[in-house]
C-alpha cells in the first residue's frame, strides 16, 4: 500500500486519547446502513469524477487515489489528488457543526484534521480541502451560513448531495451523478441525444448500469486502505461493462475540419484518432496519419497551408497520407 503521510504519520503526532478516539470513531461504519449507503453513494460519485478526469486527459491515474473509512478525524471518504487531499465527512441527517460527542463535535473533528495536516504531508495541508456533505440544500445553506471561525485559513466547504437516496442513487433530471457518469459511457451509447429534463429510457438504462457497476466496485474496496486508481483500472475493465475511462481519441482540429467541409464532393470525419474520407462518386479510405501525433499534426498543417478549395487539391494532400 502506498505511503500517504497525512494518514500514515497521524499516530506519530497524536496523544493516546486521540488515537483511542479514532479507533472508536471508525468502528462499525458499514453496519449503520442508512449512513453507510449515503457515504457509498457519494464515494461512487467521487470515483466517477476521478475516472472522468482521466478520460478527459487532464490527469494521470497514477496520481489519484481513494480511501474509505480511514482512521482519521474526517474519515468517511478521502480522495487523493495530484496537489492535495479532499477530506469528506458525509452526514445524511439534519446535523449541525456542534453535532457529536462533547468536545468531539463535527467542528472539532474538522479543526483537528486541519491541524494534523499542517504537521504532516508534502504540502502541510496548504492544498487540502475539507468537505461536509449533507442530504439537502436547505441543510447545506444553514451550515454554510454558520461556518465556524475556527476554519479560517482552510479550504472548507459544505456540499448538498440530494442524489444519495436510501435505496439507490438518483440519476434523473439534472442529477449531478448523471452528468458525471454520462461522460464515462461508451461512444456507441453516448449517441443518444441527452435531454437532462427528459432522458430517454435507453439512456437511463445505460446510466443505471454504469452507476451500479461503479457502486459495486467501490463497495468492495477495503476500509481503511489507500486504493490507487491506476491499480483499479484493470478491475474496472473487467467488471464495469458500461464504463469507459481511457482518454478519448483526439478529433480533427476544428479549423481543418471547416476547411475540408467547404470542399464539394467530399466527406471527412475523424474516428478513434484516425481521419476517414468518402468521395461522393468514388471510393472511401483512411489516412495513415494518427491525430494527436506528429503525423496528424503534419497533415493538419498541410491542409492549413494549402487551404484547398477544390477536390483535386485535397486529393493531392490525401495521397501523401492515405492507406487506400
Amino acid at each position: 500500500m502506498p505511503t500517504i503521510s497525512e494518514i500514515d504519520e497521524l499516530p506519530s503526532i497524536l496523544s493516546d486519547p486521540d488515537l483511542k478516539y479514532l479507533a472508536k470513531k471508525n468502528q462499525g461504519g458499514k453496519n449503520q446502513r442508512d449512513g453507510y449507503s449515503f457515504e457509498l453513494a457519494y464515494a461512487t460519485y467521487q470515483f466517477g469524477k476521478l475516472l472522468g478526469r482521466i478520460r478527459e486527459g487532464g490527469v494521470n491515474a497514477s496520481s489519484l487515489w481513494i480511501a474509505l473509512q480511514v482512521s482519521c478525524f474526517i474519515d468517511d471518504v478521502v480522495v487523493g489528488l495530484r496537489d492535495g487531499i479532499l477530506w469528506i465527512e458525509a452526514k445524511r441527517g439534519d446535523v449541525t457543526w456542534r453535532t457529536g460527542e462533547e468536545s468531539r463535535r463535527i467542528e472539532d473533528n474538522f479543526v483537528a484534521q486541519m491541524n494534523a495536516d499542517r504537521k504532516t504531508g508534502r504540502f502541510r495541508g496548504k492544498n487540502n480541502m475539507y468537505c461536509l456533505v449533507v442530504g439537502s440544500e436547505r441543510r447545506a445553506k444553514l451550515l454554510r451560513d454558520a461556518l465556524p471561525d475556527t476554519f479560517q485559513g482552510s479550504h472548507s466547504m459544505v456540499v448538498a448531495f440530494t442524489e444519495g437516496l436510501p435505496d439507490q442513487i438518483d440519476i434523473s433530471g439534472g442529477s449531478l451523478v448523471a452528468t458525471v457518469m454520462r461522460k464515462l459511457l461508451p461512444e456507441n451509447v453516448s449517441r443518444y441525444r441527452y435531454d437532462p429534463e427528459n432522458p430517454s429510457p435507453l439512456e437511463l438504462e445505460d446510466l443505471r448500469t454504469c452507476v451500479n457497476d461503479i457502486l459495486a466496485l467501490v463497495h468492495q474496496l477495503p476500509s481503511g486502505e489507500v486504493n490507487m486508481i491506476a491499480d483499479l483500472l484493470p478491475q474496472i475493465d473487467s467488471e464495469c461493462r458500461n464504463v469507459r475511462w481511457r482518454p478519448k481519441p483526439p478529433k480533427l482540429a476544428e479549423d481543418v475540419r471547416d476547411i475540408l467541409k467547404n470542399v464539394e464532393g467530399l466527406t471527412v470525419v475523424s474516428s478513434n484518432g484516425r481521419v476517414k474520407y468518402e468521395l461522393d462518386d468514388g471510393p472511401e479510405g483512411t489516412l495513415s496519419c494518427i491525430l494527436g501525433t506528429e503525423s496528424g499534426r503534419r497533415f493538419e498543417q498541410a491542409v492549413r497551408d494549402a487551404n484547398p478549395k477544390y477536390l483535386n487539391e485535397v486529393l493531392t494532400i490525401f495521397r501523401e497520407n492515405s492507406n487506400g
